[in-house]
Order: C-alpha cells, then sequence, then structure tokens
C-alpha cells in the first residue's frame, strides 16, 4: 500500500488529507494524517510506504 497527500480532495484548503492506496492504485481509504493512515494500512496487513 501506498500513502500520499489526496492533493484531489478538499474539504478546508489548509487541511492535507491523506490517501492510502492498494497495490493496484485503488484508493481504499482517505484519513486525516499521515500517522492515521500508515496505522490503518498495518491494521489491514498491508505494508505502507510514503509516496511524494
Amino acid at each position: 500500500a501506498h500513502v500520499e497527500p489526496a492533493a484531489d480532495i478538499e474539504i478546508d484548503p489548509d487541511q492535507i488529507l491523506y490517501a492510502v492506496h492498494g497495490a493496484d492504485g485503488e484508493r481504499l481509504a482517505v484519513m486525516l494524517d499521515r500517522e492515521t493512515a500508515f496505522a490503518a494500512a498495518v491494521a489491514h496487513e498491508l505494508e505502507p510506504v510514503s509516496v511524494h
């Protein structure tokens, strides 16, 4: 799984959301912070990596 800022979703212009994607590129979840996104990936038996 890879974790990256979700630039295409804007709720608050000052808030950066983080998306968790599967190996095939499918977006699996969107979280409020990077740490939560990583924890969610690990909790679902995925190996998270950052993508900038």
